[in-house]
């Protein structure tokens, strides 16, 4: 009787070890690269950490038809210490850092010096070395001598704000340079009636950078 009890609980043991060692497996080859238990470090942003200390990047993309839900895919940044990972989200933009690099969203923006970047307003920000739009280098643009250029008779002024900036040199719309703009004279406004974003120097006349005859 003892031998039998005995011989039950070393089965018993031995298929526990089994068992423990199928759902190893089963959760090495199905989350190595998936969250277990994610939570975001901020609600609104795709920045996570699972209950293993892992930090993910949550990346939504559109179903193949209409009527089908957005798919989730996470990204496992392997590189990317969770505990060091820190927010810097401005006005409703999703920035973060791990302390050596800096993110907008999901995208790292590319040789950004952290001890100097800063956010500037809207889809901008800078080091001292260039200037962002989200996560785009705006080659040309000098970051020392950035400016908003804000619009005048506006409705909504707050909607039509930081569209266009520039340097002493160069003006840009967005993430584009105007190439025949000048920069000392440009000035940003709305037409009464009209919900079109104008700009104006002294020898053009644009819309949504671009050139337009009047």
């Amino acid at each position: 009787m003892k031998n039998n009890l005995y011989d039950n609980l070393i089965m018993l043991k031995k298929l526990l070890l089994l068992g423990v060692f199928l759902l190893s497996i089963f959760l090495y080859f199905n989350y190595r690269r998936k969250p277990i238990l994610p939570n975001p470090y901020e609600s609104g942003c795709p920045y996570y950490r699972d209950i293993l200390g892992r930090f993910f990047l949550r990346i939504k993309t559109g179903g193949l038809f209409v009527f089908t839900r957005d798919v989730t895919v996470w990204n496992y940044k392997k590189t990317i210490d969770s505990d060091k990972f820190t927010i810097l989200t401005k006005e409703n933009r999703c920035y973060g850092t791990d302390g050596k690099d800096i993110f907008y969203n999901i995208w790292k923006i590319e040789n950004a010096d952290i001890q100097s970047w800063e956010y500037l307003g809207g889809n901008y920000s800078k080091d001292n070395n260039n200037v962002y739009y989200d996560n785009k280098v705006l080659s040309g643009l000098n970051p020392s001598e950035f400016t908003f250029i804000y619009p005048t008779s506006c409705k909504n002024n707050e909607i039509y704000a930081r569209k266009h900036v520039k340097d002493f040199d160069h003006v840009w719309y967005n993430d584009k340079m105007i190439p025949e703009a000048d920069a000392a004279s440009f000035k940003v406004f709305c037409k009464p009636g009209d919900g079109n974003l104008y700009g104006m120097d002294k020898r053009f006349r644009y819309k949504e950078g671009e050139v337009v005859q009047d």
